[in-house]
């Protein structure tokens, strides 16, 4: 299976990366689009990839650093631990893991299950060279020197044929599913993971609840800020400065999360919402609930007050410069 939580470097997401020329997949060793599609792991890839497109997108003007919002998922054949899933990617060491629909990667012919051949003109070796596993990763590094246009040599088990992928500029963040069957999902500054049991369980909204609030620690650039401040994660980052310092932290995160929410079309009124539900309430009470996040109903009532203060009609654009200009400053507790 694919690994449940590797060291989190730059990982695939609703981007396009650069890839070399590799030999295109021979019919035989072909999978259906459809075929892939019904795998679970890949249905849950799509899902996220749907869901965070437009918090990518439709945020961009909140965030400093950015890559091309393609709407397109890969994997490459070094990510998985069990053989069987190699049936994913034909003879090529690169595919098509999700597109998300309406996306530029959709609108551009690509679909789940085509091998990727080459992107750009980067080819397998610079990967290797970067020395970063899985090669996604390292591939994905060289999509950010180039333009908003790609082109991309794709295969469906036939001809090889050339794609040109077109996409605006979004927020550079990289969300991926683990195989966690738990509830989970956490972010290093870089990368988002979100757990196969919390995208599989989740509805829409309340999986825009969960992106919004990771990618908003990614947009505040909390790992950076209380790095400097030598703040602790983790068992001891719940007690004494570290718990301060964490727990202004995810406020901070809440309360621009609603705002994230609102520029990318959702009701805001989702994310106060999720804490009141079950599986909101669930991932935030319990005897191991990390003391750095307040309970799910104050949570509830804290993002009610951003949104009646800033959001009282509900929708965006919103720019919300109160907490953005904190990300020039130190953690303040």
């Amino acid at each position: 299976m694919r690994a449940k939580n590797r060291p989190l470097i730059a990982h695939f997401a609703l981007l396009v990366a650069a890839f070399g020329q590799l030999q295109p997949a021979s019919a035989s060793a072909a999978v259906s689009a459809e075929a892939i599609a019904a795998d679970p792991l890949q249905a849950a890839d799509r899902k996220l990839a749907s869901v965070t497109l437009p918090l990518l997108r439709q945020n961009a003007r909140l965030c400093r650093i950015f890559a091309p919002a393609t709407g397109l998922v890969l994997h490459s054949r070094d990510q998985y631990t069990n053989p069987t899933f190699e049936r994913f990617h034909g003879d090529s060491v690169l595919a098509i893991a999700a597109v998300a629909p309406g996306s530029p990667a959709e609108a551009a012919g690509l679909r789940t299950g085509m091998s990727v051949l080459s992107i750009g003109d980067t080819g397998p070796e610079q990967w290797r060279d970067a020395n970063v596993t899985p090669l996604r990763d390292a591939a994905y590094a060289s999509l950010f020197a180039q333009s908003r246009d790609s082109l991309l040599v794709v295969s469906d088990g036939a001809a090889a044929r050339t794609v040109q992928l077109r996409a605006p500029l979004g927020c550079r963040a990289l969300v991926e599913v683990t195989t966690e069957s738990g509830l989970a999902a956490r972010a290093d500054g870089r990368v988002i993971q979100v757990s196969y049991g919390l995208v599989s369980g989740a509805t829409e909204a309340e999986l825009a609840v969960i992106v919004a609030h990771e990618l908003a620690h990614q947009i505040l650039e909390h790992r950076r800020r209380l790095d400097l401040a030598g703040v602790r994660k983790g068992f001891f980052g719940q007690f004494g400065g570290n718990l301060a310092a964490n727990r202004m932290a995810e406020e901070e995160a809440d309360r621009l999360s609603v705002h994230l929410l609102a520029n990318a079309g959702f009701d805001p009124d989702i994310a106060p919402r999720f804490w009141r539900t079950g599986m909101g309430v669930s991932l935030g009470s319990g005897l191991f609930r990390n003391r750095a996040y307040r309970s799910p109903d104050d949570r509830a009532a804290f993002l009610d007050r951003e949104i009646d203060r800033y959001l009282g009609n509900g929708a965006g654009p919103t720019y919300p410069g109160h907490l953005l200009i904190r990300r020039d400053g130190p953690i303040i507790y």
